[in-house]
């Protein structure tokens, strides 16, 4: 029966609302498959009520479908299934658009297993057609303290997917162990969007990506993932391809984790702001706000890290970069009340040509507080470090390097008599001050170091001079002595 409006109902293909008995799970089971089995269905409304299930449902479909339920808090399916999940649509066709919206999933898995929502689109999807809309939607346990969904929901393949207004819970109450293991999964998903979403209580936020090798690719870019609060997880979002993907965004959220924020992996070109990162009450893990690894070309702005747990319990740091080079970092920071936190930036091996300015602590007055270097990178700029210090030099070197230098001034740490004859991976019209912090210094005129007077000299213990690069040699412009 089709009713006048155009809206298919579950209580005319014999479905029961709010019964929990064997038969009324029997009848809806077999009233809600024959609804999507049916070809003449396009649009199927879901009255507000509460609607029991005794088994999960799986479908095929070729044709464009609509679900639609009376709103999240109003229509309720309960999946009184154990482990086996809730509801899986397969498209057939790549050019059929698959709505969902205004209903609740909600799962009985004492175990944190079975999917709430998983939808999979042909391997062969066009690139330019939308395939799923998914609002006003949410899952959490029939019982919300005691059980979960193992992934609320599932994508595959799914292109220019628009996702809104989520909710998606796992078994409530900090401290709990988290049965479910993940909120979003995406997989060979391009062009997703998803805002205005929620995600509580899980072992993952979102995993997007099929992730590094010796994973097979996937092609997993474009992203958009804004306004939104993931809270009480491990680590709020993750997002790895083998190879480099590009164009993905995330901005305007709250992650509260337990060991990582966001990490990305092989990730190039992407923007990250607007962001509160903290560490999950009381965890004594090691915490990290953003990881990025392998990753080019990423800008990471305007971030706040918390470490909440007063406990001073883990390692923890706002951005680590490793093998990540040409990304541009600003205006991050940690806040002064909690004493458990690390470096706001560190630049990991192979991490060059970064550029990174107006980097604060506000908990220490110590520079390992903002900058640390924990690899050989080389021509990192940095601007507007706070607080800033003189960085010490190897001991005992003829060429020390100014690679990363993060606040232009370094002095001499020297226990030997020590020529110095250049100082190496300076670029463009760097300038740094240079503070002698021994009596066995000398620095040595030549045609990479020229002095003032065109003199070797050993300056005194306290001596200050200050260079320029000028092409590929180095002009003393002032001296303290």
């Amino acid at each position: 029966m089709i009713e006048a409006w155009g809206y298919a109902t579950l209580r005319p293909f014999g479905g029961v609302p709010n019964s929990n008995t064997s038969s009324a799970k029997a009848a809806n089971n077999k009233a809600l498959a024959d609804a999507i089995d049916a070809d003449f269905v396009r649009s199927l409304r879901i009255g507000d009520n509460d609607w029991w299930f005794s088994s999960a449902i799986s479908r095929t479909i070729g044709r464009p479908l609509r679900i639609e339920g009376c709103g999240r808090t109003a229509t309720r399916l309960y999946f009184d299934t154990g482990d086996a999940g809730a509801l899986s649509l397969t498209q057939s066709d790549a050019l059929n658009q698959i709505t969902i919206s205004g209903m609740s999933l909600a799962s009985s898995s004492t175990t944190g297993t079975g999917n709430g929502l998983a939808i999979a689109y042909p391997a062969t999807v066009a690139g330019t057609f939308p395939t799923v809309r998914l609002f006003d939607f949410a899952t959490l346990g029939i019982d919300i303290f005691n059980h979960a969904f193992g992934n609320s929901l599932v994508l595959s393949q799914c292109w220019n997917a628009q996702l809104g207004d989520l909710h998606l819970t796992g078994a409530r109450g900090f401290g709990k162990e988290r049965l479910m293991k993940s909120g979003l999964v995406g997989t060979s998903c391009t062009g997703i969007s998803i805002s205005r979403f929620k995600i509580y209580s899980s072992m993952e936020g979102i995993v997007l990506g099929g992730g590094p090798a010796p994973a097979a690719d996937t092609i997993d870019e474009g992203f958009l993932i804004s306004d939104f609060e993931i809270v009480d997880v491990d680590r709020g979002i993750y997002h790895a391809t083998r190879i480099a993907h590009a164009g993905n965004g995330i901005h305007n959220g709250h992650i509260n984790a337990e060991k990582t924020a966001i990490q990305l992996y092989a990730k190039h070109n992407a923007e990250i702001s607007n962001l509160a990162l903290y560490k999950l009450t009381n965890s004594i893990e090691n915490w990290t706000g953003i990881i990025a690894q392998n990753c080019n070309g990423l800008h990471i702005h305007n971030c706040l890290f918390v470490d909440s747990s007063l406990t001073n319990s883990g390692a923890n740091f706002g951005v680590v970069l490793g093998g990540s080079s040409d990304n541009t970092l600003s205006g991050l920071r940690t806040v002064g009340a909690f004493p458990g936190f690390g470096a706001v930036v560190v630049v990991g091996s192979g991490s060059d040509d970064n550029d990174i300015s107006h980097i604060k602590s506000a908990r220490s007055t110590a520079s390992s507080a903002v900058i640390v270097q924990a690899g050989a990178g080389l021509y990192n700029k940095f601007t507007s470090i706070a607080p800033s210090a003189f960085v010490p030099f190897p001991a005992n070197v003829s060429t020390p390097s100014i690679a990363n230098d993060v606040f232009g001034a370094f002095r001499t740490a020297n226990t030997a008599p020590t020529t110095i004859t250049n100082f190496l991976h300076g670029y463009g019209v760097s300038r740094f001050t240079l503070l002698v912090n021994d009596a066995v210094t000398t620095l040595q005129h030549n045609a990479n170091l020229l002095l003032k007077g065109a003199t070797t000299v050993t300056p005194p213990n306290g001596g200050v001079l200050t260079f320029v690069l000028d092409g590929t040699s180095w002009r003393e412009v002032a001296r303290s002595f």
